[in-house]
């Protein structure tokens, strides 16, 4: 009898859990990560902060202001995303939407459902919930889903794991999404470093400061007059790193996977101007290269590996 009683208590608890309104983007939230450029570049804070609300076709809407975003390296500006909710499920629209409205986070998805999103003018991805859970952090109960974000490229099936949570979004970023312009901030956003909204407070994710930045060893790149070649890309089992005018340094390639967790590294040898490296029994997918020198990045790109 006791036992039945434990376990009514529990689900009620859980229900009630369940039925209190997602807070997603509430007034002074802000969203701050640790992002590198592409190439030669400093690592700095990209920002997301909620500037206003505003009224989008009879809707109340939050907008964002966000910086270094789905563009070009050579037009890092300030850019804008309209976030609107319904129930559970918070929706955006913004440059990469085509500015149509697709669905960000779908928080009453349960286990085993999904929801899909349309990045561009075709590439839909479905995130499929494979779990739910609660955590608390500062006396605030929130929602958290794990779930597997998949999408096809290039003709192959491409997807990682992801956790998303209320208030903070998705981990390691935002918008998980991969750009159909050259050269995108999720490409190189390596993790969260802080958030904080007017009720919540804040919180800091890592040992580093809010607006970290890294601009030494990584502005410029220690292979001066050296030019940095990675191919075939795509490519099959081998790929070559080719290296102009190479110098006697320690130079160290890392792979990483979508979701920004290393799986290889390999050492360079800095009198060679040709060097070859196996990736046979990696999975077909996009894989992430940097090139590292005393654990400052001198290059990185995309490496798309092919069946």
């Amino acid at each position: 009898m006791k036992s039945c009683l434990l376990l009514i208590i529990f689900l009620a608890l859980h229900d009630a859990k369940s039925q209190v309104p997602i807070v997603f983007c509430p007034p002074g939230a802000e969203w701050h990560y640790e992002f590198a450029y592409p190439m030669n570049s400093p690592i700095v804070s990209a920002d997301i902060k909620h500037v206003r609300d505003s009224i989008l076709d009879s809707v109340n809407v939050n907008v964002l202001s966000h910086t270094h975003f789905f563009d070009d390296e050579s037009d890092l500006g300030l850019h804008l995303t309209v976030i609107k909710q319904k129930g559970d499920t918070v929706f955006f629209r913004n440059i990469i939407t085509v500015n149509t409205w697709q669905i960000l986070y779908n928080y009453a998805t349960i286990a085993g459902q999904s929801w899909t999103t349309t990045i561009g003018d075709t590439v839909v991805y479905t995130i499929k919930v494979d779990s739910v859970k609660f955590v608390t952090i500062n006396n605030f109960v929130l929602r958290r889903l794990f779930v597997t974000n998949s999408h096809v490229v290039n003709g192959f099936d491409v997807d990682w794991n992801n956790v998303i949570t209320e208030r903070f979004g998705g981990y390691p970023f935002m918008f998980n999404y991969e750009n159909p312009t050259y050269a995108t901030d999720v490409d190189e956003i390596i993790e969260p470093l802080c958030y904080q909204d007017s009720s919540f407070g804040s919180i800091q994710f890592t040992d580093k400061p809010c607006d970290y930045r890294d601009n030494v060893g990584t502005v410029k790149n220690v292979l001066s007059d050296t030019k940095i070649k990675i191919y075939p890309n795509p490519g099959y089992e081998l790929f070559h790193v080719s290296i102009e005018n190479p110098q006697q340094d320690q130079l160290i390639v890392h792979l990483s996977d979508i979701s920004s967790r290393e799986i290889r590294s390999f050492n360079l040898n800095g009198w060679e101007k040709d060097q070859q490296f196996d990736i046979g029994d990696l999975k077909v997918g996009i894989y992430f290269l940097t090139i590292t020198r005393d654990k400052s990045i001198i290059y990185s790109t995309k490496l798309v590996k092919q069946d």
